[in-house]
């Protein structure tokens, strides 16, 4: 029960976060914001270690540990958050989440064919539900954004020379419509998918090396 909450909050704060860094990369660069959040991120597990008493770990992990974690945090927090930033840049959060989640299936084919763990009728049952929730819910969303792109038959409009001098007159310049990249946002996706995927496996392999230690001194690394 204690594991559910724990996804559950995982889940939301990912949610949270896939919001807020969309707003962010509207504006600015992909690269302005990882060098905002990836220090950040490790400067918030180490105020974990520390709260947890967990600082003296850092020394005692094995080297094997060390080289699984360090290599976790390339991809996870390097090549993975460059690709899911990128494609949220390029197609927005509703297009890239639904692909991000296929990350759910990568690790679950890594841990299989990798750590010979056992994959069940119901978990099987639970990822097509969860996949093909989010995969419904973008197409809607698309076929929402066909009709609403299309245009509209206007009756014609009776002119007269007030409305032609209206007409000349400079009006307010429209917004910029987003318009997704489809297929380069796609790719973005996919690749952060994969090495979200494979992220906890080498936490996973870094952790059965280095058995009773703490998460926060592990995140630090």
């Amino acid at each position: 029960m204690l594991g559910v909450l724990y996804a559950a909050l995982g889940a939301f704060t990912f949610a949270l976060n896939n919001v807020a860094m969309r707003r962010g990369v509207v504006t600015g660069s992909v690269l302005q914001g990882m060098a905002m959040t990836v220090p950040i991120g490790g400067l918030s597990f180490l105020v974990m270690a520390v709260a947890f008493g967990e600082l003296g770990q850092l020394i005692i992990f094995p080297a094997a540990a060390l080289a699984w974690l360090a290599g976790q945090g390339v991809v996870h927090f390097v090549l993975g958050r460059y690709c899911n930033y990128k494609s949220n840049q390029l197609m927005g959060v509703n297009l890239a989440a639904p692909v991000v989640q296929l990350q759910v299936a990568v690790a679950m084919l890594l841990a299989v064919a990798m750590l010979h763990e056992k994959f069940t009728v119901l978990q099987v049952i639970g990822s097509v539900l969860m996949l093909g929730g989010s995969f419904v819910t973008q197409t809607r969303s698309s076929q929402r954004r066909k009709q609403a792109s299309e245009p509209v038959a206007r009756a014609p409009a009776i002119v007269s020379p007030s409305s032609e001098q209206e007409s000349a007159a400079p009006g307010p310049t429209p917004e910029p419509v987003f318009r997704p990249r489809i297929l380069s946002g796609y790719l973005f996706a996919l690749g952060a998918a994969m090495c979200y995927g494979a992220s906890p496996l080498m936490a996973r392999q870094a952790f059965l090396n280095a058995p009773g230690s703490g998460t926060a001194a592990a995140g630090c690394l």
